[in-house]
């Protein structure tokens, strides 16, 4: 599964602003891991094949 989001923050150059990232987690378990460490800012879960899951990120960040 990816976890996604669309670069624009602050300290994001501008070269990348807009830019869509993604990264590979092995598991569910390990991305819920690291999102309650961070803050939510629109972030999306895809499965392998690039349908979006339906998870509460805002719910998981910062827990």
């Amino acid at each position: 599964m990816k976890l996604n989001w669309v670069a624009g923050g602050w300290n994001t150059p501008d070269t990348f602003k807009g830019v869509p990232h993604s990264v590979n987690f092995d598991s569910l378990e390990s991305l819920m891991k690291t999102m309650s460490k961070c803050t939510y800012n629109g972030e999306w879960v895809t499965d392998s094949k690039g349908n979006r899951i339906d998870i509460d990120l805002r719910g998981i960040c910062l827990k």
